[in-house]
Order: C-alpha cells, then sequence, then structure tokens
C-alpha cells in the first residue's frame, strides 16, 4: 500500500488492523495508533514494523513530503529480508575495521580487506586461498636479541661459504731449530725450499749494506717483504708461521748473505 504524507498536517487511513510494517520512508515518520480506549502516536523508519491493534491510523512526515509504502494486517507478520534496506545492512560490503579486541580473532576467508588494530592477543588467520606477497620494504629489516640457537632444517642444497679470513696460529713451539747461511749475488736470488716447518725469520747480516726482498717462491720479479741490512746495520725479518717455499732477492750491487733460522 503507497500513502503521501506531508509534514505540516496529518494524513488520515480509516483502517483495522493488529500491525504495520513501512517497506518505504525517507527518515522518520509519525504513525499514530487510533483505538477504542485512547490514541498512541510512534515514531518509526523503513523496515521497522509495531504490533498493535488499530480503529485507524495517522500519518505525518516529520521532514520530507514523500510517498510511504507500508503494510497491514492481521496475525502474525514475517518481513521478507529483501523487504529490509535500510541502514540496518548497509554498508555491510564495506571493508571492516575492528579494534580493541582482548582475546584471540580468527579470520577466514575474507574476501574484502579487513583493518585490525590494537589487539592484544595474536590473530590467527587461516584458509587463505592465494599466497601472501609481501613487497616493497624500503628499510631494511634488523633482527636482533635471540636467546636461542636458529636451526634450519629440510635444506636440499650444499651450503658453501667463501672469502674466510686466514687462521693465525699462535705460540707454535717446535722441537728443533736450524740456521742455515745463503750467499746472494748483487742482482739475483736464492730459493728456500718448503719445509715441515712451523717458523722460519730472516737475518741480513753481510758487510755490506744490501737491500733485499722476500716473496713466494714462483715470484718473476723482485716482491714481497722488505730485508734491509747489513754492514752497520742488522736486518731481522718478524717470525713466520708457514711452510711454503721461498725466494730471496738481493736489488743491491753488493752481494748478500742472509742467515735463515727455521724452528720444527
Amino acid at each position: 500500500m503507497k500513502l503521501n504524507i506531508t509534514n505540516s498536517a496529518v494524513t488520515d487511513l480509516p483502517t483495522n488492523g493488529e500491525w504495520v510494517f513501512i517497506q518505504s520512508a525517507v527518515g522518520d515518520i509519525d504513525v499514530t495508533f487510533v483505538t477504542e480506549t485512547a490514541n498512541r502516536t510512534i515514531t518509526i523508519g523503513q523496515g521497522e514494523m509495531i504490533k498493535m491493534s488499530f480503529k485507524g491510523l495517522q500519518f505525518q512526515a516529520r521532514g520530507t513530503n514523500q510517498e510511504i509504502q507500508f503494510r497491514l494486517g492481521f496475525g502474525e507478520y514475517t518481513p521478507n529480508i529483501t523487504a529490509v534496506t535500510s541502514t540496518i545492512i548497509d554498508q555491510i560490503k564495506q571493508p571492516v575495521e575492528i579494534s580493541g579486541i582482548s582475546s584471540a580473532l580468527s579470520v577466514q576467508r575474507i574476501a574484502d580487506p579487513v583493518a585490525v588494530s590494537a589487539i592484544a592477543d595474536p590473530v590467527a588467520v587461516s584458509a587463505i586461498a592465494d599466497p601472501v606477497a609481501v613487497s616493497a620494504i624500503a628499510d631494511p629489516v634488523a633482527v636482533s636479541a635471540i636467546a636461542e640457537p636458529v636451526v634450519v632444517a629440510g635444506v636440499a642444497s650444499v651450503v658453501e661459504v667463501e672469502t674466510v679470513a686466514p687462521v693465525e696460529m699462535i705460540d707454535n713451539v717446535g722441537a728443533a731449530f736450524k740456521s742455515n747461511d745463503y750467499l746472494v749475488s748483487a742482482g739475483s736470488y736464492v730459493d728456500i725450499p718448503e719445509r715441515d716447518r712451523s717458523q722460519i725469520m730472516f737475518q741480513n747480516v753481510g758487510e755490506n749494506e744490501t737491500r733485499c726482498r722476500v716473496s713466494n717462491a714462483d715470484a718473476q720479479t723482485p716482491s714481497g717483504m722488505w730485508l734491509i741490512g747489513g754492514g752497520s746495520l742488522f736486518g731481522e725479518s718478524p717470525i713466520l708461521r708457514t711452510k711454503a717455499a721461498l725466494r730471496v732477492w738481493n736489488t743491491s750491487t753488493s752481494d748478500a748473505v742472509i742467515t735463515v733460522n727455521e724452528v720444527y
């Protein structure tokens, strides 16, 4: 049933019934139930139903003059859900914001985004059909203060570690000592063979001051550690912990005498 109502006057409807259901209306309207004893005015809106016996009805708009649509009758009446179009279910399709939840929350199969804030306990999310992609992190992620070891299982490939710093052995103590003198001609070199030694040290003790260098055995030109001594200078290298073959170069114009001390 349809009826035009205004906000300036009451619109009478002489009819009997036991309930009124407002199917369509703009804003609130005043409905007066006329009975045999006394009249009663109730403010209702779209989607609302009032159960009350009446001998007549009076309608008046609270705001806009309009045409309303309503139903009335006797006995019981349950409105069809499709007829309820008020703000009760309006905006349900929009994202849902949940805040101030003190217990765990389980969220499943949500089609639209959900904004969750201020949750005291963890949020359990299950049954997500598609993978979750995380991208475009502007700042690095810092992980610190891990109290327990991290266990990684199920690694299918071999883990390779490169660029390992040299391992230094401290306080190698040998049981034997050997010292040899080598004459290194001017502009030439001599090779010290590889041996199972623990330490080696060079001394430049010739009668003439010479400038020598100690390099690896396959060097083609003078290079490596300087060993300057002889004459009034006592030239001595630091203790080297190596078993490798070495080459001593004499870059001077005088012959050099080099004492090689080895610990086994």
